[in-house]
């Protein structure tokens, strides 16, 4: 049952047909896991102090989102390094791509308690944001679906409870 060994605080994480790539936040780096085999293939730096939460592969890049940095960051898998970085909200977490749009779960920050909470949609071929909508507080996880985003928002995990919030992304 134990198939791979992991970096400092892993956290999500995608799946290619040949390789796993888990977020590890404590490391501020991508770890690459062969699929197959379970064998550390590398480690790509993110940034310094990012924390990076999410990743999702699209084409030949991983996009992941750095909670303490307020960035959106694009690797590219052919020289696994960081080629860009994006501004989108404050403290980014989850991450969904779909139709050519990659969609950040701007939470808001804790130690803001979750004000201005927000999704950010990010045109993947220009790597510019084309839209933020409000959502309900602390959004963490989204996914997208036959033309909607459904978005999991936490609240504050005290005493505002949690929400699922649906976008028409015909309308955003």
């Amino acid at each position: 049952n134990s198939f791979a060994q992991l970096g400092l605080t892993p956290n999500l994480m995608d799946v290619d047909t040949d390789y796993i790539y888990v977020v590890c936040s404590g490391d501020n780096a991508i770890q690459v896991i062969d699929r197959a085999s379970g064998t550390h293939i590398r480690y790509i730096p993110v940034a310094p102090s990012c924390n990076p939460y999410a990743v999702v592969k699209s084409g030949d890049f991983l996009y992941v989102s750095g909670l303490f940095t307020d960035k959106l960051y694009k690797i590219s898998l052919a020289s696994n390094t960081v080629v860009g970085s994006l501004s989108v909200g404050i403290a980014p977490e989850g991450l969904c791509a779909y139709q050519g749009n990659l969609f950040v779960c701007n939470t808001g920050g804790y130690s803001n308690n979750y004000l201005n909470s927000n999704v950010s949609a990010v045109d993947l071929e220009t790597f510019s944001v084309t839209a933020t909508v409000p959502v309900w507080k602390n959004p963490q996880y989204l996914t997208a679906r036959d033309g909607f985003l459904h978005v999991s928002c936490t609240g504050n995990w005290t005493d505002v409870q949690g929400k699922v919030d649906i976008i028409d992304l015909a309308t955003m």
